[in-house]
């Protein structure tokens, strides 16, 4: 995939469609940071992903890959992606912000009930919905989610619409007026603050491929295995 340029501005949604293998999964990959882009940079508030330190970064991007891959730990642990200072709070918005908060409190130990290595203890679709947990955790300025239906069955995917968990944070984030604590004061963005990115996203003239290398660790210490 080659030449992608477009501009998304706060709150804005986009939906890209194609057929398998038409690149889809890469251009996600690039815009999260998973892959370098070959040639153009990929910029959140005006800096290119690269500038923003990895931490930093990743506490502002959600992402749900196609293969979701969880770690053995709690339901809980891997939504707030083993963070040892997550609130409770924070957990339970994500959970009710992906809709999967009903199926967690129906688990025998709700959201304390153990995943299993890689997420086997749970099927393939309750893994995915814990999974888009994840991705809203902590409310992050970009989501992306790479066929956020594809582990679950028709029944499933009738009653599972990401979409609406997307509607609901952006009604959040305009009841409450919520913007960035560290806006740029004209010297240009400093994505180096612990602030949260207020402007928008921009990809310039991208072209992964999948000799990419692998350069960003979003879901834990370990997500880089994409």
């Amino acid at each position: 995939m080659q030449d992608v340029n477009f501009a998304l501005t706060a709150g804005a949604g986009l939906g890209v469609i194609g057929p398998s293998g038409s690149g889809k999964s890469s251009l996600a990959r690039a815009l999260v940071g998973v892959w370098q882009p070959f040639r153009g940079k990929v910029r959140l508030d005006g800096a290119a992903l690269d500038q923003w330190s990895t931490d930093v970064l990743g506490r502002h991007i959600g992402y749900l890959p196609q293969d979701v891959e969880l770690f053995a730990g709690t339901v809980a642990q891997n939504i707030c992606r083993f963070d040892p200072e997550a609130k409770p709070e924070l957990v339970l918005t994500a959970a009710k912000d992906a809709g999967v908060h009903d199926m967690i409190i129906k688990m025998r130990d709700g959201y304390n009930t153990q995943v299993g290595e890689q997420g086997t203890a749970l099927s393939a679709g309750q893994a995915q919905r814990v999974a888009l947990a994840r991705a809203l955790y902590g409310d992050p300025f970009l989501v992306v989610l790479d066929e956020p239906n594809s582990n679950l069955e028709h029944r499933g995917r009738r009653g599972f619409d990401p979409r609406r968990s997307l509607r609901a944070r952006t009604r959040r984030h305009r009841r409450g007026g919520r913007t960035s604590p560290d806006r740029d004061r004209g010297g240009g963005p400093d994505p180096g603050a612990a602030g949260r990115p207020h402007a928008g996203l921009r990809a310039e003239g991208n072209r992964a491929g999948a000799g990419a290398a692998a350069a960003r660790r979003l879901a834990s210490p370990d997500q880089d295995r994409v």
